[in-house]
């Protein structure tokens, strides 16, 4: 009777926050697994320990939850349980923190009601203590309202990933008005209080694709200006505090300041991130003459003693905007941008000079290298070198990448207009992209018109960030590599390729070649060209080309013999002349 009622429920809509609501295309509630209508998650993985969360809808002031977890994925070795209380304060959420768990395991969870009624099955991993390479997903900017989740349902799908990150504006408090793809009637409003915020975490969680990436992977995600409420107003402010707790697992690490979410996470020897929040600090403290901090005097205290006291191979920085400069002095009229000045928007680190300067100094001098910066906010991507503006005077050398003092990463929005829904034709976004190039030498690679996320494998060696990218306007599994770069150990500055590896031409799909993973061969499917041939090219995902040559068509399926490597990943590129497929390879080492 329960399970009927809830599903029910949620059909009619309840009466208070969804009374009449005409829903969108692909918005929907987990009705298979009610009355957890909005699904499971995991967060803050360490190398023994994993915060659990789940909601429950129910019309009572609070109800027993049990849960399990199970190192096997049918839950008969069960190595954690027990009981949480969901309560009409928290919103019937509930967070469980659970220890005592193996390093480098995958592991299995789930919640049940008093009634005997079960969650989904999630799945979540532990950090290894000495790995030898970790994978990571970094995202940003996901508007519910500007397209659909293609990228969170890929990334749900990833079998080896370590983290997912989440960099900023998680959720969004208004729809943008050129971006109206999925726009609930009526119209939503910008929240301004604690029911208001915690009604839009749950629509959000009404996609199945963000449910499923929560689901499959541990997060990490910080707060920026769509996630929060106006300042100077209290109840607003306090509110979407709450909320955000609430609903993003783990996202208050210290019970006794609800505004302090930055931290630090160490996984072996191989990494140290810093997870580092610009948006509740910026502008609170004065450091030089009347110039602000960006970061405020406590954090860049945490940040750098910490930092200082690193033995990991790689320090990897986790903040919401843009580190690196971006100078507009050039930049045609025609392009808009935040600012009148200078520099491109003075709301990132490009408005807190003296604080970046300090920052960039203090690694200088205190010899720490192999940093890398993860960024989002900007709906653009960047891979920067980081050095000390102005261009000029900087002594930085492009071809050489000499006088930067690390490299960062700005990956794009998930869904969030840039320049396409700015309505800028797709020329003039490229010609756009190569006049910022021009004017920034610094800036390897930039993206200004696609939508996704980026990947990043980190190895004893060297950093390899992949940037993959999705269509956004439709439900959709096109995904395309568009870019990758590298970082190697003790360099400071992104690896200068003789021919970059750019994947950007064409008509781009994948194909299920098999078997995948692969140890020498690999099976093709020829179903798909046109002519009598396909082109194929073997490449390391730092764009070396290990192999190149024809197949000929004679069958529907072709075998490849592919060159011996030490490589752990590769990339197979296959071309007719109306085609060309991109597919990523982990291969079998004996």
């Amino acid at each position: 009777m329960r399970l009927c009622f809830s599903i029910v429920f949620l059909l009619l809509c309840n009466q208070t926050l969804h009374s009449q609501i005409q829903y969108p295309d692909h918005i929907f509630g987990d009705t298979l697994n009610a009355p957890f209508f909005f699904g499971v998650a995991s967060a803050s993985p360490s190398q023994s320990e994993l915060i659990l969360w789940t909601k429950i809808h129910t019309e009572l002031e609070q109800e027993t939850l049990s849960y399990i977890v199970s190192s096997d994925e049918e839950l008969m070795d069960q190595v954690a349980s027990g009981e949480m209380m969901a309560v009409t304060n928290s919103d019937h959420t509930v967070h469980v923190s659970v220890d005592g768990l193996q390093p480098d395991t995958y592991y299995w969870y789930q919640f049940t009601d008093e009634a005997g009624n079960s969650s989904a099955l999630g799945r979540t991993k532990t950090l290894p203590e000495d790995p030898e390479d970790l994978q990571f997903i970094i995202a940003s900017c996901a508007s519910i309202y500007s397209g659909y989740f293609n990228a969170y349902r890929h990334i749900a799908g990833m079998e080896d990933l370590d983290i997912m990150i989440h960099l900023g504006d998680y959720i969004y408090n208004d729809p943008d008005t050129d971006e109206q793809v999925r726009v609930p009637d009526p119209y939503p409003i910008d929240p301004e209080t604690l029911e208001e915020w915690r009604d839009r975490h749950e629509y959000y969680l009404l996609d199945p694709d963000l449910r499923a990436a929560r689901q499959m992977h541990p997060w990490i995600v910080l707060w920026d200006n769509h996630d929060m409420g106006n300042r100077n107003n209290p109840d607003d402010w306090a509110g979407s505090v709450q909320a955000f707790h609430e609903y993003v697992p783990g996202s208050q690490q210290d019970p006794n300041d609800p505004f302090k979410i930055y931290r630090s996470i160490e996984i072996g020897d191989l990494v140290d991130l810093y997870v580092v929040d610009l948006h509740t600090y910026k502008g609170d403290d004065i450091i030089v003459g009347e110039e602000e901090s960006i970061l405020g005097n406590q954090q860049y205290e945490w940040l750098t003693t910490t930092m200082n006291q690193s033995d990991a191979k790689w320090q990897l920085i986790a903040n919401q905007n843009l580190m690196g400069h971006w100078s507009a002095i050039g930049m045609p009229t025609i392009i808009e941008y935040p600012t009148d000045g200078d520099v491109f928007d003075d709301t990132t680190w490009d408005g807190y000079f003296e604080d970046r300067k300090r920052l960039f100094e203090f690694w200088r001098e205190n010899d720490i290298d192999n940093i890398m910066v993860l960024s989002g906010d900007a709906h653009l991507t960047f891979a920067n070198d980081l050095i000390i503006p102005p261009i000029p005077e900087s002594g930085y050398n492009r071809a050489t990448g000499e006088a930067a003092h690390g490299v960062e990463v700005v990956i794009t929005s998930l869904t969030r207009g840039n320049f396409d829904e700015e309505g800028y034709a797709p020329d003039l976004a490229e010609f756009a992209t190569q006049v910022s190039q021009n004017i920034n030498p610094h800036h390897l690679y930039n993206n200004f018109h696609d939508h996704g996320y980026a990947l990043l494998q980190v190895k004893p060696d060297s950093i390899t960030v992949e940037f993959w990218y999705t269509p956004i306007l439709e439900i959709s599994d096109e995904i395309n590599l568009d870019q990758v770069m590298v970082l190697k150990d003790g360099v400071n500055h992104w690896e200068r390729l003789e021919a970059p590896l750019s994947i950007a031409s064409r008509e781009q799909t994948s194909i299920a070649v098999y078997p995948n993973p692969v140890s020498d061969k690999v099976m093709i499917p020829m179903d798909w060209v046109k002519d009598s041939f396909v082109s194929y090219q073997v490449l390391s995902l730092d764009g070396r080309i290990l192999a190149e040559g024809k197949l000929q068509k004679e069958r529907e399926t072709m075998p490849l013999q592919l060159p011996q490597t030490t490589e752990h990943f590769l990339l197979l590129q296959l071309a007719d002349q109306r085609s060309e497929h991109t597919i990523k390879l982990e291969l079998i080492q004996h």
